[in-house]
């Protein structure tokens, strides 16, 4: 078990699920913000792999294809049997993840991905309803600047997850190290 501030976290019967890192989920991203979450995705991915940690790859139906890099992470990792594709936001609903999470002992879920206003937290409540722990990283979601443009800010999650119970830490190392 680590500390993080005040909060105990034990990465035990954690699953990662990767949500919407897709081709089409990245052509508002500016290059350089869309390649750094792609590399945290990936190493999270690989952390998974050498730490024998169930990945789940979910995937929004008209995005396109997964990232090249992060399909080879996540074909490596040990437990990465099962590819989600959802037709809505939360990926609980209309899905078989809360069955196929439960089948491996899942008490925690670690949620990664793009359109965080939207699709990663949406997932996270599913999650929640589901009885699960849920924690993510600000390093590892975010929105498009599309999703911003209309308020001519950049949105702040954190307040948001933590008001729904949803661990939201600064950086993904925080909670996988070993």
């Amino acid at each position: 078990m680590k500390k993080i501030t005040d909060k105990i976290i034990d990465s035990g019967n954690t699953a990662v699920l990767v949500v919407d890192m897709q081709y089409g989920s990245g052509l508002f991203f500016h290059k350089d913000h869309w390649n750094e979450l792609i590399k945290n995705q990936v190493a999270i991915l690989e952390f998974c792999k050498k730490n024998d940690i169930p990945a789940y790859l979910l995937e929004m139906r008209t995005y396109g294809e997964t990232v090249a890099s992060i399909w080879d992470a996540f074909i490596k990792v040990p437990r990465a049997a099962y590819l989600f594709r959802k037709e809505y936001g939360d990926a609980f609903y209309k899905t078989d993840v809360r069955k196929v999470l439960r089948e491996w002992n899942i008490s925690k879920v670690f949620i990664s991905g793009v359109n965080a206003s939207v699709c990663v937290y949406q997932t996270a409540i599913g999650a929640k309803k589901s009885g699960l722990d849920v924690i993510t990283a600000d390093n590892v979601i975010a929105d498009s600047p599309v999703d911003y443009m209309f308020t001519g800010e950049i949105p702040n999650p954190a307040p948001e997850f933590e008001r729904k119970g949803i661990l939201y830490l600064w950086d993904y190392q925080s909670y996988f190290r070993k």
